[in-house]
C-alpha cells in the first residue's frame, strides 16, 4: 500500500530512473504521434471541405432542376386547362 504521508513525485522518478536514451526515444515517438495526428487532421479537414463543396454544387444543380420541373408542370397544367 502506498504511504500517503510521503507522496512520490512520479515525474521525478521517471526522469531519475529512466535511461537517457529511452527518454529520448519516448520523446521522439511522442513527437511523431502528434505530428501524424496533425497531418491526419489536416487531410481530413481538406477532404471534408471538398465534400462540402461538392454537396453545395449538387444542391444548386438539384434546385435548378426542381425549378425547371415545376415550370414544366405548371405549363402542362395551364395547357391542360385550356384544352377543356
Amino acid at each position: 500500500m502506498a504511504d500517503l504521508k510521503n507522496p512520490v513525485d512520479v515525474w521525478e522518478l521517471i526522469f531519475t530512473q529512466t535511461p537517457t536514451a529511452l527518454r529520448w526515444a519516448l520523446g521522439v515517438l511522442s513527437l511523431g504521434i502528434f505530428t501524424l495526428a496533425g497531418v491526419l487532421y489536416r487531410w481530413h479537414r481538406e477532404d471534408m471541405e471538398r465534400v462540402n463543396q461538392r454537396i453545395d454544387r449538387l444542391e444548386v444543380t438539384m434546385d435548378k432542376r426542381h425549378q425547371e420541373t415545376n415550370r414544366l408542370l405548371f405549363q402542362i397544367a395551364r395547357n391542360t386547362e385550356r384544352g377543356h
